[in-house]
């Protein structure tokens, strides 16, 4: 079993932007394995020890995230899942992963947006899977209103659905426009109730 945790670097070397994991198992851990999970998930390795805790080895990491920190709390219990998931193998090793930190979402949340683009490809779409992951990683902000509109769509009542999709689209318009590598916009016009069956 492995069991991974995130914190705030305190070392000199994660000073902006630093982070730390410790993957702990009770088998062997090979690095060849752990690393790119790390490095999915929007970090540079800068450092590793190992040691043994209560007959567990621990391999402690010192990261540089690539985009934003680690500030709390969440960012670590999110990062932690997601590294796990993709350990045992619920989630995909890309770097879609790195969303996680910068967007604030949840590993499964990545996976809809991975789902997604799966789909877009499908319809004949002119854009490559890595430009439109580009595009992503390089606007957390509007992959995060994606990720809400998903949900506000799909959750709730019918009626609270509706109002909640119409505001969350909204957004997702607001928040692309004029953002790096974010393809054509569509406009959403009219109150909620209006568009409740076109949301």
């Amino acid at each position: 079993m492995v069991r991974v945790a995130f914190g705030p670097s305190e070392t000199r070397h994660g000073a902006v932007g630093g982070a730390v994991a410790h993957v702990e198992s009770d088998t062997v851990v090979e690095l060849s394995r752990v690393v790119p999970l790390l490095e999915s998930a929007g970090f540079a390795v800068v450092t590793h020890t190992e040691s043994r805790h209560d007959g567990a080895t621990r391999h402690s990491f010192t990261l540089r995230a690539r985009e934003g920190a680690v500030e709390g709390p969440g960012d670590a219990r999110r990062l932690a899942a997601a590294v796990e998931a993709c350990w045992h193998g619920w989630c995909e090793v890309d770097a879609l992963n790195a969303l996680v930190l910068t967007a604030g979402v949840d590993w499964r949340d990545v996976a809809v947006l991975r789902a997604y683009r799966h789909y877009h490809r499908h319809l004949a779409s002119a854009l490559s899977g890595r430009t439109i992951d580009a595009a992503l990683l390089a606007n957390p902000a509007v992959a995060a209103c994606l990720v809400a509109y998903f949900r506000a769509r799909f959750d709730g009542t019918a009626d609270a659905a509706a109002a909640g999709a119409w505001h969350a689209r909204a957004e997702v318009g607001h928040q692309a426009g004029g953002h790096r590598g974010v393809g054509e916009q569509r406009r959403v016009d009219g109150p909620p109730a209006e568009r409740a069956g076109q949301v």
